[in-house]
């Protein structure tokens, strides 16, 4: 059972740029093969980011504001940006988490204020 979830992308391509796609232009689907991120800003910009599940070394609780709840992936893949967090409303966050162990991955529950 796979999982795609609408929502946004905070993602640092080097170590001085960050980037940021709002809600709804980022897509995460969760499979047990792995991760895959897209990004698409109106056709304007657009980014695919793939991690298989062995370069994911689990997933991280962020709390932001205005109702924001984030899932930062911690990976080992060198392709990938070092950090990357995906955005969604709060209210869903525990139902992703629960797809996310279901699918075999590590889950951090405990949340850190990021903003």
């Amino acid at each position: 059972m796979d999982l795609t979830i609408t929502g946004g992308l905070r993602f640092k391509d080097s170590d001085f740029v960050w980037k940021n796609a709002t809600w709804p232009f980022a897509n995460l689907t969760v499979s047990k093969e792995g991760v895959e991120i897209l990004v698409d800003v109106w056709s304007v910009y657009r980014r695919k980011i793939t991690l298989r599940k062995d370069e994911i070394i689990r997933v991280k609780k962020r709390i932001g504001i205005l109702f924001c709840c984030g899932t930062e992936i911690i990976h080992t893949s060198e392709a990938a940006p070092k950090f990357l967090c995906f955005w969604t409303f709060g209210y869903a966050y525990e139902s992703y988490a629960q797809a996310f162990e279901a699918l075999g991955y590590s889950v951090d529950r405990k949340g850190k204020l990021i903003l």
